[in-house]
Order: C-alpha cells, then structure tokens, then sequence
C-alpha cells in the first residue's frame, strides 16, 4: 500500500516535469505573441511564432524560453501526483 503511493508520486512528480519540459518553450512564446503591442511605428515586435521563438533564443537562450520552469514543474508535479494517486484508488476500488 506504501509502497504503491510512493511509485504513484514519483511517476505523477517524473510525468509533471517532462510535461512541463515539452509544454514550457510553446507556452512562453504563444505567451508573448499573444501580448505583443505594436511599437511607435506600428510594427510589431515578432512576425509570428517562429520568429518569436528565434529572437528569445537569440536574447537568452535557453533560459529564454524556460522562465517560469521550477515553479511550473513544481505545480505540474503535484497535479500528476495527485491524478495518479486518484486514478489507483478509483481503480482499486473499481476492482473490489
């Protein structure tokens, strides 16, 4: 019993952090092509998301398109620990 809440958390916390691995960099640049406002001449900062995408890589670098990732891996964690945990008791109880 222990011992299967303790596999639930580490797949929920391992899931949450590779989501958040794959999901971030789309996230942060659909973030910024959302916001974006045109300049004093009309312009706007990005052409589009691609454009996006390679301008924060040329500013930062990686860290560019991870801004938030400690705290959004942590939230995605604790989510997918719980559905998990969820998910096993539904199904234990589903089986009995």
């Amino acid at each position: 019993m222990l011992i299967n809440l303790f596999f639930e958390s580490g797949a929920g916390a391992i899931s949450g952090f590779f989501a958040t691995i794959c999901s971030e960099p789309v996230d942060t640049v659909a973030r910024k092509v959302h916001n974006m406002k045109p300049n004093a001449d009309g312009k706007y900062p990005y052409k589009g998301i691609l454009d996006c995408a390679c301008e924060l890589w040329k500013a930062g670098g990686l860290s560019a398109l991870y801004p938030n990732f400690l705290l959004r891996s942590s939230v995605s964690a604790l989510q997918a620990m719980i559905f998990w945990t969820i998910f096993e008791k539904i199904r234990e109880f589903e089986e009995a």
